[in-house]
């Protein structure tokens, strides 16, 4: 006090409340969450039912709980919701000149909407499932519906290691394959 206020040091402080949520408009709320959809057997494939997983979380990487709906036009086909850490899966059989949009409603009330990826006109689709307590079935299925009986291979892996190899023929557009559960893990 023994001086001028022109000597006084100043400095704007922001503050911050780490307790309380900020607000945000609806649009640029749902920007900032990372939506991922993974078709299993790599690709959606025009005709062929896939069983799709998503994972959604927000723009700190965590999980976030929410409900999906797969909409086509104003038809609501499929609807499923997250599991554990964020993710969660849904049966679709995609058509090649239909666009999805999956439509992500969050706790907080946020809605989110993703555009599915394009399914091809043709291809293959892998699904996998416990055929019983010691073996895996692996279908794989076609848009070819070969009649000859076409011949697919699987090949499995584990660190690099080739653990199986079996062959199968496709017939009616699929082909299927019982893998001994012990088998990768040797």
């Amino acid at each position: 006090k023994n001086f001028d206020a022109t000597l006084f040091f100043e400095k704007s402080v922001t503050i911050i409340n780490t307790q309380k949520v900020m607000e945000q408009t609806a649009s640029a709320a749902a920007t900032t969450y990372d939506v991922r959809f993974f078709p299993e057997g790599g690709n959606l494939v025009d005709g062929l039912q896939s069983k799709i997983a998503f994972s959604v979380k927000d723009r700190y990487g965590k999980s976030v709980d929410c409900k999906l709906s797969v909409v086509a036009g104003r038809d609501t086909l499929t609807a499923a919701n997250t599991q554990q850490f964020g993710m969660g899966s849904f049966i679709l059989t995609p058509k090649n000149e239909q666009s999805y949009t999956a439509v992500i409603q969050l706790a907080n009330g946020v809605v989110v909407r993703r555009e599915l990826p394009a399914a091809y006109k043709s291809g293959y689709v892998m699904q996998l499932a416990n055929d019983d307590e010691k073996r895996l079935r692996v279908t794989v299925s076609s848009t070819e519906k070969n009649e000859a009986g076409e011949m697919l291979y699987l090949f499995v892996q584990t660190r690099g290691i080739i653990k199986a190899i079996q062959g199968a023929s496709l017939q009616n557009g699929k082909a299927i394959f019982l893998l001994d559960k012990t088998k990768p893990g040797e």
